[in-house]
Parts: structure tokens; sequence; C-alpha cells
């Protein structure tokens, strides 16, 4: 029988890994103090992480470049625009030079849109005295503190030279 036992392999068994229980009963106040432990590395682990992606956002960000200015190609002027644009700016040199950056930024758009309104009145050949004298009393209302009088006798003058440029174009196409 000796044999019949040397023959045979020894089996062994592994034994199931019980965690041991703590020698002492747990009060949960262990317990507590652990979760808040987990949950302060929590926290610190979540602000580490805020931390790296600002600093990859910072990093990622373009550098900014000083911004082209694309300014639309200058509109062509025609004969008659450059004539209404003379007329209107006629004796407004002191007037426009007086005034602040702001004030002179809005009355010479002004003045662009209202050469711009004349052209076309001209034109079609419907420039009456009193539309001509109505766009051109509106735009020199934007001058400011002027004189009444002065406006009226400015759009008077003004509207005067326009309405021969008018009378010039249809005299030409008779």
């Amino acid at each position: 029988m000796k044999q019949l036992n040397s023959s045979m392999p020894e089996q062994t068994f592994e034994k199931p890994i019980i965690p041991e229980a703590p020698s002492q009963p747990s009060t949960g106040k262990e317990q507590v103090e652990g979760n808040v432990e987990i949950e302060k590395k929590h926290e610190t682990l979540e602000k580490q992480i805020a931390e790296q992606e600002k600093q990859a956002q910072v990093t990622q960000t373009p550098i900014p470049t000083t911004p082209t200015v694309q300014t639309a190609p200058a509109p062509v002027k025609t004969e008659e625009r450059k004539k209404i644009e003379g007329i209107l700016s006629e004796d407004l040199k002191e007037l426009f030079q007086g005034m602040d950056a702001e004030h002179k930024a809005e009355f010479k758009r002004k003045g662009e849109e209202t050469a711009s309104a004349l052209e076309k009145l001209v034109s079609t050949a419907k420039a009456t005295a009193k539309k001509v004298a109505k766009l051109i009393s509106n735009w020199l209302k934007f001058i400011p503190g002027i004189n009444q009088y002065f406006l009226e006798q400015e759009a008077k003058l003004k509207t005067d030279k326009i309405l021969e440029i008018n009378k010039e174009k249809e005299e030409g196409k008779q």
C-alpha cells in the first residue's frame, strides 16, 4: 500500500481569502472619516484636472494677431458725384475742422449718403428744388450749434448749384 500512496499525486487545496475582521467592532466613526478622506482626495483630483484643462486651453488658444482691416474697395465716383461732393463741401472746411472726431465721422457719413441720394436724383432727372433742398438741409443739421439762418442760406446756394448740374444734364440729352 505504500506504493499506492506514493503514486498518487498530492492534492493541495487553497484556502479562500477572507478579509480579516477588525479586532474591535466598528463604531461607524472610522467609516465616516474614511469617506470624508475619500471625498477630499476626489475634490483635490477634480481641482487638479480643472487646472490642467485650463492650462491646456491657454496653450491651445492661438495667439491673436493684429487684425487686418479689410476695407471695401472705394466706389468709382462719377463726374456728377465729384461735382456734387464739391458743391456740398464748399465753404464748410472751417466748420468741419472745428468738429470733434465723433461729429466729423457722422457728418462725413451723412454727407456721403446725401451725395449718393442727390446723384440718383440728378441721374434720373427727378431733381426738384424741394427734394434737393430737403436733403441738403437735413445733412447740414448735423453740424453742431449751426445757426438756422446759415443753414437755410447754405442749403439754398447748394440747391441752386446742384439744380444747375441737373439742367446741364437735361440740355445735354436734347
